[in-house]
C-alpha cells in the first residue's frame, strides 16, 4: 500500500482545472503530496493525453514552506525547456491544494527500470546513453544556476523503451551556488560535505554536490550496489575508499576506465571533476564492466586458496591478527570514528531522521552469500534482491535499502577498517 500524505485526500474520480483534468488513478505518495495520473477531457477519446498531477498543501503565504514551494515551482518551470528535464505545464490552484500538470512517464523511474535488469550487464552503450542524458539534465539546470540537490534514480523517469531519461521533483532544488543547508537530499547520494562530517559548518558547492551523485548512480547502474551508505569516515566502505582509493575496483565489476570516473567524482569538493569533463569521460570509455576472465587452472587454484582464506575468517576468530600476533597483510590501523548522526531527508523543519532514505541499491545480506563466490559482473539485483518491487510499501523498500551487510563491509572488515 502506497503510504500517503495524510493532508492529501483520495481524488481518484475527481476534476481539476475547471473539468479539463479527470484524475484517474493514483501514482505514488509520499510526506509531503501525492503524485496523481490525470486525463484531459479535451483531448481524442481514441487517445487521450495523460498528465502526472502532483498534489501538494498549500503552505501559508509568508511562512518557510510557502517560499520553498514558490521555489520548487519557479526552478521546475524554468528547467523544462530541457529536453531530458520533465516538463511542467501548468500549476492549478484552488483555495487548499496546489496541482503541478506535468508530462506523464510510462515506463517508471529508474530505481524500477534497473530492478526490470533493463540494464544488461556488458551494455555499455545503454550505460552511456542514460548517464548522457543525466549528465545533460543537471548541467542545464546548472548553467540556468539552478542547484537539483536530490539527484538519485527515483527522481529520474524513463520513457516507455527505456531510450530516454528525464529529471524530476525540484522539491529540494536552490538557486544558492553555495549552501549551508545541510542533509537535503537523500543520504546514499549526499556529498560529506554536504553532511557537515567536519561539524564547523561551512558553505558547500552546491554544483559539486549533484556531481557527486552521478559517482553512486553509475556504481549502482554497472553493479547493482551503491558504494556505501553514506559518505562519512564512520561507515566502514566510505573508509575503505578513503584510504584505498582503488578499492571500489577490488570489490566491484568495473573496469579500470570506471574506477577512473569515480575516482574523479568521490573527491574533495574543490577538486571535483566539472560536468562538461565527466560527459568526456563517460564518452571516451569503451567499457564500464570488468572483463570476465577465463577459468584457467591457476585461477581454480586461486580460488581454492581464497576459499581458504574464507574458512578462515569465518573460524570465529576476533581479530585479524593471526596465533603470532602479527597482522595480515595490507591491513592498516585508523583510527575510530564515531557514526555521523541522521540527517533529514526533506529540506523541512519536521522531518525526522527516520524519513532520511527512500529505497536503493544497497548490498548484499551477508548471511547469504560468500564473498570468493559472486560472479566477476552482476546484474543489478544478483543473487538478491537490492531493490524492492513497486507494489511493496515504503517502508519495506527503505528496510531493505538500509541493510547493514554487505560484501563491501565484509572485505573492509577483513581490512581491518572496522
Amino acid at each position: 500500500m502506497t503510504r500517503r500524505s495524510a493532508a492529501i485526500p483520495d481524488l481518484v474520480g475527481q476534476a481539476i482545472d475547471d473539468g479539463r483534468l479527470q484524475i484517474t488513478s493514483t501514482l505514488g505518495a509520499g510526506s509531503n503530496g501525492v503524485v496523481f495520473l490525470a486525463t484531459d477531457t479535451t483531448s481524442s477519446p481514441v487517445c487521450p493525453t495523460q498528465y502526472a498531477v502532483k498534489c501538494i498543501l498549500k503552505a501559508k503565504e509568508g511562512t518557510r514552506r510557502y517560499h520553498i514551494q514558490k521555489q520548487e515551482i519557479a526552478n521546475h518551470l524554468k528547467a523544462s525547456c530541457h529536453p531530458n528535464v520533465l516538463t511542467l505545464h501548468r500549476v492549478v490552484e484552488d483555495g487548499v491544494f496546489l496541482f503541478l500538470v506535468m508530462d506523464y512517464c510510462s515506463g517508471g523511474d529508474l530505481f524500477q527500470f534497473l530492478f526490470d535488469h533493463r540494464v544488461r550487464r556488458g551494455d555499455d552503450a545503454m550505460v552511456k546513453k542514460l548517464m548522457l542524458q543525466i549528465i545533460d539534465a543537471v548541467d542545464a539546470c546548472h548553467q540556468l544556476g539552478i542547484y537539483h540537490r536530490d539527484v538519485k534514480p527515483e527522481n529520474l523517469l524513463c520513457s516507455e523503451d527505456g531510450s530516454r531519461i528525464f529529471l524530476c521533483d525540484f522539491g529540494l532544488s536552490t538557486r544558492r551556488p553555495y549552501s549551508t543547508t545541510f542533509g537535503a537530499g537523500s543520504s546514499y547520494y549526499m556529498s560529506p560535505e554536504c553532511m557537515n562530517v567536519d561539524g564547523l559548518g561551512r558553505p558547500y558547492s552546491s554544483r559539486a554536490n549533484d556531481i557527486w551523485a552521478f559517482g553512486v548512480i553509475l556504481t549502482a547502474m554497472i553493479s547493482g550496489h551503491n558504494p556505501w551508505r553514506r559518505a562519512v569516515y564512520g561507515d566502514a566502505c566510505y573508509r575503505a575508499y578513503v584510504h584505498d582509493p582503488e578499492f571500489l575496483l577490488r570489490t566491484l565489476p568495473i573496469s579500470v576506465g570506471t574506477n577512473d570516473i569515480l575516482r574523479s567524482i568521490f573527491t574533495t569538493d574543490a577538486s571535483r571533476i566539472e560536468l562538461r569533463f565527466l560527459r568526456l569521460m563517460i564518452l571516451q570509455t569503451e567499457t564500464f564492466y570488468a572483463r570476465i576472465p577465463s577459468k584457467s587452472p591457476s585461477q581454480r587454484r586461486h580460488r581454492a586458496d581464497a576459499d581458504w582464506r574464507i574458512r578462515f575468517w569465518r573460524a570465529g576468530r576476533s581479530s585479524v591478527a593471526d596465533a603470532s600476533g602479527k597482522m595480515p597483510p595490507h591491513t592498516a590501523s585508523m583510527p575510530s570514528l564515531g557514526h555521523a548522526n541522521g540527517y533529514p531527508r526533506h529540506d523541512s523543519l519536521h522531518t525526522t531522521p527516520t524519513e532520511i532514505d527512500s529505497g536503493g541499491p544497497t548490498t548484499p545480506d551477508p548471511t547469504r552469500e560468500n564473498l570468493y563466490d559472486m560472479p566477476e559482473c552482476l546484474d543489478v539485483g544478483g543473487r538478491t534482491q537490492f531493490f524492492a518491487p513497486l507494489d511493496t510499501s515504503y517502508d519495506s523498500r527503505r528496510a531493505q535499502a538500509k541493510s547493514h551487510g554487505g560484501i563491501f563491509r565484509r572485505m573492509a572488515g577483513r581490512l581491518s577498517l572496522f
